[in-house]
């Protein structure tokens, strides 16, 4: 007869490898396409340098043949003064583009490099993750098939116990641990029940006047360029050090099961000239599938980044959202010279250029953090220093991969270690014209998002990674189901965006 337990753990870790192959596939694939436009790009841009050194002689020429002719109707002393004097500004002139081109040329080798170095960084990195991701899945399932060996022993011997197959954990029966679950979160679900209430008391009444130093403070945010890079340094310290608080706090809960509620903080800005009842509609109808998701998978609840939001904390159903959640920002007008940076949205996950990395963090990062100034009081000293600050979603025209002209993009975040916002296209259909024609577009050609959009961005600023692990994976780029693993389920609870109190 065959041993169920070997059958079990062979079937388990066979799961396990192809998971990692999988993975390393798409790692690799991932690695090529992304040096392969590297390659494009760096092209693309020596061409450039190349017409516009080009361009440059052909203007010299041209200028040195006009200045000849004015030279030939003057005295013949002066004509040749003239004429040298022309000489000597055409050639420096010349030179003046050759150096520039030799400049161009060496910085976009530069960036060729740095690009191709980083890709292969992440390739490795991407590896290495799903190595030890892999290692330990196959390790595990050797422990749980000797707890289920272990249990089989110990059925025979004693048969009244029940205990046969169990693979939870050695010397323990199958879902010992579900009523000791049950009870202990609902123990913690009763007492975070009071202590919300008071802590979510003193934060509204305090946090007014906390939140407008905050903001405050925050001003310098704003500058270009050393504004985005101030926030970046404080971002990243908040999360080395919460996450890793987070981790702990929730390793216990993660054994054993529990997953008592949390909370997640969002704030939702919309431009007012997007503001039309159709963008409403999807805009609510993501942030409930979102709502819902992170609530059944995570027992996370969603909630407005608004004061005084009293919620019951052992509640068994995640928020419903409504155009209460929805903040209107003052962009009237498309045209508006400040309303540009909502159109072609740099995304990283792109051509995987310098310039869109940067982009994306520097240059058009201060005008978000307009927007976020604009809408989002709540919560904002969480921002500067401590754990549950407000996510914010803001609604953009369109994403774009710089150099390329595509927009197939849907939505962009790169993580709360980087910034504390997700963009997400404007889900009318009757948006104003974008370029470029995705396969999934409005009527003028910019990609519509899914209804998991909101979600999957929530995803990656919460440290959860595009994953090969199945079309059903939430944080899968070509998702049809909305599916989270239990170390998924751990790196949510355990992001600084997510709180008890």
């Amino acid at each position: 007869m065959a041993d169920p337990c070997l059958k079990q753990k062979l079937s388990n870790q066979k799961r396990c490898v192809e998971y990692r192959e999988d993975s390393y596939r798409q790692c690799a694939e991932t690695g090529t396409r992304e040096r392969r436009e590297c390659a494009e790009y760096a092209t693309n841009r020596r061409r450039e340098c190349t017409q516009q050194r080009d361009d440059g002689y052909r203007q010299c020429n041209n200028w040195e043949e006009e200045r000849k002719k004015t030279c030939s109707n003057l005295h013949p002393l002066f004509a040749w003064v003239c004429i040298g004097w022309t000489w000597v500004t055409t050639r420096t002139c010349k030179g003046w583009n050759w150096v520039s081109n030799m400049v161009c040329v060496a910085w976009t080798t530069i960036e060729e490099t740095f690009c191709k170095t980083w890709s292969t960084v992440i390739e490795t990195f991407c590896k290495a993750y799903e190595w030890v991701s892999s290692t330990t899945c196959v390790a595990w399932e050797e422990v749980r098939h000797r707890a289920c060996q272990l249990g089989e022993i110990l059925d025979r011997l004693i048969p009244d116990l029940g205990i046969s197959g169990s693979v939870l954990l050695p010397f323990l029966p199958r879902g010992w641990l579900d009523p000791v679950s049950g009870l202990y979160e609902a123990a913690i679900n009763l007492i975070g029940t009071v202590l919300h209430a008071i802590a979510e008391t003193i934060d509204s009444t305090v946090g007014v006047l906390v939140d407008a130093i905050a903001w405050l403070v925050s001003m310098v945010t704003l500058i270009p360029v050393l504004g985005p890079a101030v926030a970046i340094v404080v971002n990243f310290l908040n999360m080395l050090v919460f996450t890793v608080i987070g981790m702990i706090v929730e390793l216990p809960f993660a054994l054993f099961g529990a997953r008592p509620e949390k909370k997640l903080r969002v704030c939702l800005l919309l431009p007012e000239y997007m503001d039309t009842p159709m963008a409403r509609t999807q805009i609510i109808d993501q942030l409930d599938q979102a709502c819902r998701l992170f609530w059944a998978e995570a027992r996370v609840r969603i909630v407005p980044a608004q004061y005084f939001q009293y919620r019951r904390a052992g509640r068994n159903a995640p928020e419903t959202p409504d155009n209460s959640w929805i903040n209107v920002v003052p962009y009237t007008d498309r045209n508006h010279p400040q309303a540009g940076f909502l159109r072609d949205v740099p995304c990283p996950g792109g051509d995987g250029s310098v310039q869109e990395f940067a982009s994306r963090l520097f240059l058009k990062a201060h005008m978000f953090q307009y927007l976020v100034k604009a809408g989002c009081l709540r919560g904002f000293y969480r921002s500067i220093i401590g754990p549950g600050p407000s996510i914010k979603i803001i609604i953009v025209e369109n994403h774009d991969d710089l150099g390329t002209g595509n927009n197939d993009a849907l939505g962009c975040a790169l993580g709360a270690w980087l910034q504390l916002y997700a963009t997400v296209n404007n889900p009318d259909p009757s948006a104003p014209p974008m370029t470029g024609t995705p396969a999934t577009a409005n009527v003028h050609g910019a990609a519509l998002p899914l209804p998991s959009t909101t979600a999957h961005e929530l995803g990656h600023v919460c440290m959860l990674w595009h994953t090969a692990r199945g079309i059903n994976n939430l944080m899968s780029p070509g998702r049809t189901g909305n599916d989270l693993t239990d170390a998924q389920v751990y790196l949510l609870r355990s992001c600084r965006a997510t709180y008890y109190f």
